[in-house]
């Protein structure tokens, strides 16, 4: 190793060790992390004509506009537009629908796997409507060697929810997937699957859980039109479905038939 190689890393090191300059180095490295994410996803968007940028934005103004004229209130408006401000997400888009699905089943469990910041949880509680788990283990790869653990910034963001809009139904888990499907002992009404994508992840988490399902249960796959493993996994299922393109794709599937004929009556937005 060069001298000067090892000089540098040495004093990083030691610089490191301060707690307020290592803690501000954490977070700028969340952020560059959140930048290699959208330009690694921003590969995949070229592989399909269904999602170019200008489309997706299209999408979600038009989901955004029929969200507001037909289901509009003002408590969950003030939910969203402080979500989006805060919360970094590439789930942004699917939340008018989600809002919809929980006021139409009127679920008494929701277990979304795969918390990330939170966006999708909060949405999932902003009404509520019985109880929603969010299940991660927050864990993401750190540039200094180590892991970026979220877990902290979501608490934050679910204290704030809490105390502002009074959201009091939701539950943050942190621990694999797996390990809590061992422990796990509740029906529920809707999985959201948001977890690792490949072909494998997205089988093992559907296989772990669906056991807990009730029979008219809906489940949600993120990232239907951007990763082939979840692409691949989600086209296989033989059950009746829809797939909303925008916002990298979200799967819905469910044994109930009426429902899904009435997702595709209600919302199959196209862009003007």
């Amino acid at each position: 190793m060069r001298v000067e190689v090892y000089i540098f890393n040495a004093v990083k090191g030691l610089i490191l060790k301060v707690p307020v300059i290592r803690n501000l180095f954490v977070k700028i490295e969340s952020y560059i992390f959140d930048i290699f994410k959208i330009f690694d996803l921003r590969r995949y968007i070229g592989r399909s004509s269904k999602n170019t940028n200008e489309q997706n934005e299209k999408l979600i103004l038009n989901f955004k506009k029929f969200y507001e004229r037909n289901y509009s209130d003002d408590k969950i408006d003030a939910i969203i537009k402080y979500s989006e401000e805060r919360i970094r997400s590439a789930w942004r888009g699917h939340h008018y629908f989600a809002l919809w699905l929980v006021k139409e089943l009127q679920p008494l469990t929701i277990v979304d796997l795969g918390v990330d910041r939170g966006f999708s949880t909060f949405i999932f509680g902003a009404q509520n409507i019985g109880k929603v788990y969010g299940i991660d283990w927050f864990k993401k790869y750190s540039f200094l060697g180590e892991t970026i653990d979220d877990y902290i910034p979501t608490m934050r963001n679910k204290r704030k929810m809490e105390k502002k809009f009074r959201i009091t139904n939701i539950t943050i888990i942190k621990s694999k997937f797996s390990e809590v499907a061992k422990k796990w002992n509740k029906n529920i009404d809707i999985l959201h699957i948001d977890g690792a994508h490949s072909y494998k992840d997205a089988n093992e988490d559907y296989q772990t859980w669906r056991k807990f399902l009730n029979e008219n249960s809906v489940i949600l796959f993120h990232d239907t039109n951007i990763y082939e493993g979840v692409i691949r996994f989600f086209g296989e299922l033989d059950l009746p479905k829809y797939n909303f393109t925008h916002s990298f794709g979200l799967g819905v599937v469910s044994k109930n038939k009426e429902l899904i004929s009435k997702i595709k009556e209600i919302w199959d937005i196209r862009p003007q």
